[in-house]
């Protein structure tokens, strides 16, 4: 994922769908090798409608806030609404 295209996405050039699949292309070329998310079920149904609520919610691209469109990724030391604090330890 490159900051172009997330850039794309945030000034309206590229869609949530495309935005997402490429999310989910990166994942999955990257994430054997890394391991670092927990195990979610259709995490990516959930980014894409995620996204599509953004593009609701802001829909002139001009007035969009600047993280907008932006993937982060938050270690699990944090707390996070929705998602289980496990320490490093998996099954």
């Amino acid at each position: 994922m490159t900051h172009h295209f997330t850039q794309s996405f945030r000034n309206g050039e590229v869609s949530a769908k495309e935005l997402i699949s490429s999310l989910q292309s990166l994942f999955d070329s990257r994430e054997p090798d890394v391991v670092s998310f927990l195990p979610e079920a259709n995490r990516f149904e959930r980014l894409q409608k995620e996204a599509e609520e953004l593009v609701a919610r802001y829909p002139d691209s001009k007035n969009r806030p600047p993280l907008f469109g932006m993937p982060i990724g938050v270690k699990d030391i944090f707390h996070v609404d929705g998602f289980v604090l496990i320490c490093g330890v998996t099954d």
